[in-house]
């Protein structure tokens, strides 16, 4: 009876022991996700993607969009399309811009960031010339208006350097920019 006792606490003791130390251990983050080729991509998202579960897949790139699939699944862009929310720039590019892969239009303005570079705006801003008329509202968005929603090129009278025959020559085709003092022929 004695001997059952002793071997009874000794594994008391032992299980004692180990619990806090199995209690501390972190679980490993491959296994918790379900990551059998170890690529740091969980099973689950590669096999969504048509992914193989055999070979270590986060440093391809099948879509060959600029960003491997480690990158693609941090930003939770699609591996298998090279330009995810199909605003026309590739996801790998949209990055490197600052823009955002899911979102077509990064900045919230009315045009998509495709179309924002097509016409020289940038897809950053949503008043790229800082008149305060959002891009897709705005009828030249590239040039600064007189006043916010007026594009006053029209030969209305209103202060226009076009028509407004004050001697100031200024037009958009020449060149010059009304708001660059460098450029001023005076």
């Amino acid at each position: 009876m004695t001997k059952t006792r002793i071997v009874a606490g000794a594994l008391s003791v032992v299980a004692a022991l180990a619990l806090p130390a199995a209690a501390s251990a972190k679980p490993h983050p491959a296994r918790d996700r379900g990551d059998r080729n170890h690529d740091s991509l969980p099973d689950r998202w590669e096999k969504r993607h048509g992914l193989s579960l055999r070979v270590k897949q986060a440093r391809r790139d099948p879509d060959r969009d600029g960003l491997d699939n480690a990158h693609e699944y941090a930003r939770k862009t699609d591996p298998r399309r090279p330009d995810t929310d199909r605003d026309g720039i590739k996801d790998g590019a949209e990055v490197k811009q600052g823009l955002d892969p899911r979102r077509a239009d990064t900045d919230r303005d009315g045009i998509d960031d495709g179309d924002e570079a097509k016409q020289g705006l940038d897809p950053r801003n949503p008043d790229t010339d800082d008149d305060g008329v959002r891009d897709g509202d705005d009828d030249d968005p590239a040039v600064a208006d007189d006043e916010a929603g007026d594009d006053d090129l029209a030969d209305d009278g209103a202060d226009d350097p076009a028509d407004d025959d004050s001697g100031d020559d200024w037009s958009y085709d020449s060149g010059d920019d009304p708001g660059d003092d460098s450029s001023d022929d005076e």
